[in-house]
């Protein structure tokens, strides 16, 4: 019976759920992990990013900032703006309002909700490497609060969710762009992933699962129909083929997609897409593309460099078809952080294909969705 405490160790660390393996590759390019849900702004309780600090003499004390403001009626003192400590919850705090620059210009962000921009702004884009704090943004406006609710002046969407910014010119989930084109995701940066959103023309009737080509991920102009575009590798940040794949429709709360799909959140922030479920040990999915396991589902995503067996890997679908990508503790022989090893058949174990290991169960005792409960990886022995 192979040992499921080490089989834990494997998805954690090898399967893009922690740090040895990453998310999806779409270009080569770092980028973030899965965006948890994120709730609406309450003025709950939040975390002053200057607390405060005490002293014996009393006249020292640091005063408290309000750890609960809005940032739709920017309600703090003087000299302070209502802002998010961090782009991956929306948790709000007044703090120094010292930046020049404005909506619309390059910025910095700092930490902990201070940034180079001024008090109607945040520093918002820099979330797609937040490893480097240094790396520029631009300058994003809050939302107003209206009698119609949170509002932006330019026409821009509030959001994204969870967040009251006015970042996105359009709803993926409402395609709310006007007739004849569509919402889709792209990058500003023409690299990483495309969580950002705006409205393109509608360049074609391909439907999901159909081959498209695309401009770039900073353009994002492509031959999808409207509720879908172009998946797909792009070297560089240019031109790309790929296979169309549907955007959700519903809520982010309540995703729906067509029932032999599931909706999932490739990129932190997005996009939400809707992808075929598939069997790591079958040949189910379509030319250049390979079944990986992704956020909660095996799924059929294009193979980014078909890195065999035995080799270093960094991302989930570096690995050719039939392998995952797996944390180096758990293999024999590793020369990186991560090796691809394959995918075995608890019922048919093999794993002639990696001397020195065996097979255990892909999933926690009880815990195989139906029809998975034969999938197993090839790993060190306990």
């Amino acid at each position: 019976m192979p040992n499921n405490n080490k089989l834990t160790l494997l998805l954690v660390a090898g399967l893009g759920l922690g740090c040895a393996a990453r998310e999806i590759s779409l270009d080569g390019d770092d980028h973030g992990d899965d965006g948890d849900d994120h709730g609406r702004e309450t003025g709950s309780e939040t975390t002053s990013s200057s607390g405060t600090s005490g002293s014996d003499d009393e006249d020292d004390v640091v005063p408290d900032l309000d750890p609960s403001c809005s940032v739709l009626d920017q309600d703090c003192p003087v000299g302070q703006k209502c802002t998010y400590l961090s782009h991956e919850e929306p948790l709000t705090a007044c703090v120094e309002a010292s930046g020049p620059w404005p909506a619309g210009l390059p910025c910095t962000w700092k930490g902990d909700g201070l940034d180079t921009c001024d008090a109607s702004s945040i520093c918002w884009d820099w979330w797609h490497h937040p490893w480097d704090p240094e790396l520029e943004g631009v300058c994003v406006p809050f939302c107003t609060d209206t009698a119609e609710g949170p509002r932006c002046a330019d026409g821009k969407a509030c959001g994204p969710e969870g967040f009251f910014l006015c970042a996105d010119d359009c709803d993926m989930f409402l395609q709310n762009c006007p007739t004849g084109q569509k919402c889709v995701p792209y990058s500003s940066y023409g690299s990483g992933f495309p969580t950002e959103r705006k409205c393109v023309d509608i360049g074609g009737d391909q439907q999901p699962g159909e081959p498209c080509e695309s401009d770039g991920l900073a353009s994002m102009n492509d031959d999808c129909a409207l509720g879908g575009f172009c998946w797909g590798s792009a070297p560089d940040g240019g031109p790309f083929s790929g296979e169309c794949v549907g955007l959700c429709t519903g809520s982010p709360d309540e995703p729906v997609c067509p029932p032999d799909q599931q909706c999932i959140l490739p990129g932190q922030e997005g996009p939400f897409i809707c992808i075929a479920r598939c069997d790591p040990l079958a040949d189910d999915c379509g030319p250049g593309e390979a079944c990986y396991w992704a956020h909660t589902t095996f799924q059929c995503i294009f193979t980014n460099q078909n890195i065999p067996v035995g080799e270093p890997c960094g991302y989930i679908n570096d690995c050719a078809a039939g392998n995952l990508c797996a944390d180096a503790s758990t293999l024999p022989a590793c020369d990186g952080a991560a090796c691809c090893t394959p995918y075995c058949n608890l019922f048919n174990p093999d794993c002639s294909d990696l001397p020195g290991t065996e097979c255990a169960a892909f999933f926690e005792p009880g815990q195989a969705p139906a029809g998975f409960e034969h999938v197993g990886g090839c790993i060190v022995p306990p």
